[in-house]
């Protein structure tokens, strides 16, 4: 996908060239890139680089790499991302969690409030009402750019809150299985606390479930940084390749690609390890 991305989004040789560029000096220019030999030489040569994690010059700046400049960015997205997906966490496991213990009750019509909200309300609309509201009415937080902890509190939400949703649901579901299990009321039959059985005993083996999902949204939230770091002028890799789009910037383009696949893989790779450290069973067999 991000080599057939070059072909997407137009020749770099015209990104290159001045506007007063000859036919000349564009045949040149497409026989030192290589863009002139076969298209399965062309891929080859690319995974050979890429493997190596060389993506060649960045075109928008000239003389730096372009997993140089990515990996200048990578911190600060991943400063947002990993915020934001605390934010989610600390704020739907609790409200799962009570939604299942109060099942049908006030509180859990207040669960399917936030879960309905947090599904239909997108982070770019979300983002610039907390900033009209909380930056621009009020003057509490600071509307772009970064710095300080008070940058990052608008775009976590924004970003965050859509995950609210779906892992209050997770949770709550899981809630309401495990508390229906004999092993449940057995600990309550032998005079265990309610919350005990609720936080310590039924919530470690629900989070399982919403687990699994964790590994998939954290490459999702990495990837969805895009829309919320342009909004909010947060210096990552989202507005990085806005920047290296707009410039027809391919071999950024394509190591922020490359770069975000990656944290897929491993993201799974560490649920698969978290899985043993929750769940005894799973470490046994």
């Amino acid at each position: 996908m991000a080599f057939l991305l070059s072909f997407v989004a137009g020749s770099p040789v015209e990104a290159l060239l001045p506007a007063d560029a000859t036919a000349e000096d564009a045949e040149r220019l497409t026989e030192t890139l290589g863009l002139d030999e076969p298209l399965h030489v062309q891929y080859a040569r690319f995974l050979q680089r890429a493997v190596r994690g060389d993506f060649g010059e960045s075109i928008k700046w000239r003389g730096q790499s372009a997993m140089g400049i990515v990996f200048e960015r990578l911190p600060m997205t991943l400063q947002l991302a990993l915020t934001a997906l605390t934010f989610s966490i600390v704020v739907a496991v609790p409200i799962g969690v009570l939604s299942a213990v109060h099942k049908d009750g006030y509180f859990d019509r207040f669960g399917k409030v936030i879960a309905l909200l947090g599904q239909s309300l997108p982070p770019f609309w979300l983002g610039i009402m907390l900033i009209w509201f909380l930056g621009v009415g009020l003057g509490w937080l600071p509307v772009a750019g970064a710095g300080s902890w008070r940058h990052i509190v608008m775009p976590a939400i924004a970003l965050g809150w859509y995950q609210v949703a779906a892992i209050m649901r997770l949770t709550r579901s899981a809630m309401l299985d495990v508390l229906d299990s004999e092993y449940i009321k057995l600990a309550r039959m032998k005079g265990v606390s309610e919350r005990s059985v609720i936080w310590k005993h039924a919530l470690r083996n629900a989070l399982i479930v919403p687990l699994t999902y964790l590994g998939i949204i954290l490459g999702a939230v990495i990837t969805r940084t895009v829309v919320v770091e342009v909004v909010f002028g947060w210096p990552g890799t989202g507005t990085l390749v806005m920047e290296a789009v707009l410039g027809r910037d391919l071999p950024v383009v394509n190591a922020v690609l490359i770069i975000f696949a990656a944290i897929f893989v491993v993201a799974n790779f560490l649920v698969d390890i978290l899985y043993a450290v929750i769940d005894p069973r799973i470490r046994l067999q």
